[in-house]
């Protein structure tokens, strides 16, 4: 009898059919898992936040799926599209939140005094903290929306940094001189760095320039000098690496008699002019500026900097051909993304622009209730 009963509980289950899952259903229910969003903040119901989903089935694995990071406000299909969108908007703050790729706003939750650009995302510095430590933090804001804290410890008022590679540099006044320090911030470690001579003003702060593995330091006493920072080694005044050959910077060309400011794109390595223009003079009238990769110089407009005293448009300059593109809006402060797009402020409205026009990313900022920090631009006071 055992055995009958056996057969025959067999034979029902061969007979049995058991329905395959429903793919949607699992995809609709792994996208429900992950949309997790941080709600109630201003600056992004003011802002488009974009979420982006792919979906995947994983069969046999019943581990939980990991929390997403806390910083971030918005989930985006790849990290690829991430950095694209990084590459093209920058990134710049506004109150205590980095606004990265154009629309990702992430918290950090202090005010800040700087913001740098680099290859592994955003480096901000955030205000002292008004406790016994006086403490300050470092933050990489990578593309995706995660942050880490890094372990650098800057006193320096701003850094320097450049959007193809994972370095940000700074330097510790003494009246004695300075110590440069150069930092990874992909691996959050120090890399390099050297003496340099005090600044010819005590109190000032001198602009750093990163150029590959080596970098200038200006306003020093004596003149300028070229720091290779992997060896620390200190070149003389008037002397430049090989490796920055070919590679721009903008110079101040002086003052012609009518009070207007002529800046040049010129070579690093040897001084030579490729491009230069003039800047207008009179209220209004702001500093040229030259991108990252040495492509496009932006001249500011002017209600009185033409050459007869007529007002002068906000142009961008193809440095290689001097073709001028004018634009309809003029930004101040100016800041450039990592592919060179120029980011700026034009009144209360964040844009890019290239030659092909301007894209507005935030509209409506009150300027005197939150501070709104352009990457690699200098605050004082």
């Amino acid at each position: 009898m055992p055995d009958d009963l056996s057969t025959l509980l067999h034979a029902d289950a061969d007979a049995v059919r058991v329905p395959a899952p429903d793919p949607a259903a699992v995809l609709a229910r792994g996208r429900a898992l992950r949309r997790r969003r941080r709600a109630g903040t201003a600056l992004v119901a003011a802002a488009a936040v974009l979420a982006v989903g792919t979906g995947g089935v994983l069969v046999g694995d019943l581990r939980p799926e990991p929390d997403p990071p806390p910083a971030s406000t918005s989930d985006r299909s790849t990290a690829a599209d991430a950095a694209t969108l990084y590459a093209t908007y920058g990134a710049f703050t506004v109150g205590q939140d980095v606004i990265i790729g154009g629309d990702r706003a992430v918290t950090i939750g202090r005010d800040f005094s700087y913001v740098a650009q680099t290859s592994a995302g955003a480096v901000v510095l955030t205000t002292y903290e008004a406790t016994a430590t006086s403490e300050r933090r470092v933050v990489l804001v990578r593309p995706d929306g995660t942050t880490t804290d890094l372990d650098a410890s800057i006193d320096a008022g701003s850094l320097a940094s450049q959007p193809d590679a994972p370095y940000i540099a700074w330097v510790d006044e003494t009246p004695e001189g300075g110590e440069v320090h150069v930092w990874d911030v992909a691996t959050d470690q120090e890399v390099g760095g050297g003496e340099v001579p005090p600044a010819a003003e005590e109190g000032t702060l001198r602009p750093l320039e990163l150029s590959g593995d080596a970098l200038l330091v200006e306003g020093t006493l004596g003149g300028s000098r070229w720091l290779e920072w992997l060896t620390g080694d200190l070149l003389p005044v008037g002397e430049a690496p090989a490796e920055v050959a070919g590679r721009l910077r903008l110079a101040d060309q002086g003052t012609d008699e009518a009070g207007r400011t002529e800046y040049a794109a010129v070579d690093q390595a040897t001084g030579q002019v490729v491009r230069s223009v003039v800047a207008g003079s009179g209220a209004g009238a702001g500093e040229v500026s030259l991108s990252p990769d040495g492509r496009t110089l932006y001249v500011p407009g002017t209600p009185d900097g033409g050459a007869d005293g007529s007002a002068q448009e906000a142009v961008l300059v193809d440095v290689a051909t001097g073709t001028e593109t004018r634009l309809d809006v003029a930004t101040s402060p100016t800041s450039w993304t990592p592919d060179g797009g120029l980011l700026g402020l034009a009144g209360s409205t964040v844009v890019v622009c290239r030659a092909s026009g301007c894209t507005t990313l935030l509209d409506g900022l009150d300027r005197i209730e939150e501070m709104v920090f352009m990457p690699d631009v200098e605050t004082a006071g």
